[in-house]
């Protein structure tokens, strides 16, 4: 059984973050597959603008062996929202982190205001001029969750500033293209059982709500269900990483205090850890191994159980540690994560 340290995964990042190349169901980097990792840290240009470099190397620190931070360009909240920086300031940041082995993701948009694509359109056409090799834009977050927002106005600029991108999507009836697909999986019953899943579907066309034309892109679940509102069980953490590692390109972990730019709670970096714990668990390239994607039915022993390569995840709740079939090692104490 491996041990992972509270924080950290068995490899840290490496330095000098290079470009990545999307290659079906993964990345690639420097021609080696590539495990997105993110972490949510939606201030972070807001907090270089203001000086909070010392804040932002602190959460570089805690999150060593994540290598995506997703940013908000902007945010209206009431009372705790921040206006858009300059392209110098990102261009800043993106060299801080680049040397640092960490990369950006970029979320142009917030909401639906027609007078907010100006901005958003230069900045993606400014970021593609300088070269920057660690930044991935996303045209919007949650586009059609509540709002209506013109992610097609910003297409030509996002393909023609030659960074990997993605338009944003709920479900497969909202307008997708780009580079890759960034999902928010379903929270509430049964979140933990939804990430990777859902990515292979997105993949492969079989949903996942329903059949489509398949899209041959990585997908990275974004956003699944906070640790408050999960009631902080690192169990379904290390499940749903493992399985978005297991069968897709990777996922963002989403928390409270990464809203506002903060340091895990106690309680959040349990989660934390869990989750890097899932994203580590597989080769990059494991989506893509043969024998492919089943699943093993455990007849209640396992709310689903799946398995790819090498590679198998249960998803909690588990009625048992055994493994369903001979064979298998167990990565994890609570029967979660396995490879053989």
């Amino acid at each position: 059984m491996n041990s992972w340290p509270l924080f950290g995964g068995r490899t840290a990042p490496a330095k000098d973050f290079r470009p990545l190349v999307p290659d079906h169901q993964i990345f690639r980097q420097d021609d080696q597959p590539f495990r997105y990792k993110g972490v949510s840290c939606f201030p972070i240009g807001a907090m270089w603008r203001d000086g909070k470099r010392g804040e932002i190397d602190a959460l570089i620190q805690a999150f060593e062996g994540f290598n995506i931070f997703r940013a908000f360009e902007y945010v209206d909240w009431p009372g705790t929202g921040w206006s858009s920086s300059p392209t110098d300031v990102w261009l800043e940041l993106l060299e801080h982190l680049r040397v640092n082995g960490w990369g950006l993701e970029l979320t142009l948009l917030t909401s639906d205001e027609p007078e907010r694509l100006p901005h958003a359109i230069e900045l993606a056409e400014q970021l593609g001029a300088a070269g920057v090799m660690n930044c991935l834009l996303e045209i919007a977050n949650e586009p059609r969750a509540h709002k209506h927002t013109d992610v097609e106005a910003l297409r030509h600029a996002c393909e023609a500033s030659g960074l990997v991108f993605a338009s944003g999507l709920n479900t497969v009836d909202e307008p997708h293209f780009g580079s890759y697909i960034t999902h928010h999986s379903p929270r509430g019953d049964q979140w933990q059982r939804k990430g990777g899943h859902d990515l292979m579907e997105f993949y492969t066309g079989d949903g996942p709500e329903a059949p489509h034309e398949p899209w041959r892109c990585p997908a990275v679940a974004d956003e699944p269900e906070r640790p408050d509102e999960d009631g902080y069980h690192e169990q379904n953490y290390r499940a749903y990483f493992g399985s978005c590692a297991l069968l897709g390109a990777g996922a963002t972990l989403h928390y409270e205090s990464g809203k506002y730019g903060r340091l895990p709670t106690p309680d959040e970096a349990r989660c934390v850890k869990a989750a890097l714990e899932g994203l580590d668990a597989f080769p990059a390239d494991t989506p893509t191994a043969s024998p492919g994607y089943r699943r093993i039915d455990e007849q209640g022993a396992s709310l689903r159980t799946y398995c790819c390569g090498a590679g198998m995840v249960r998803i909690p709740p588990l009625t048992t540690t055994t493994a369903p079939e001979p064979g298998w090692t167990s990565l994890d104490p609570d029967g979660i994560l396995w490879i053989r």
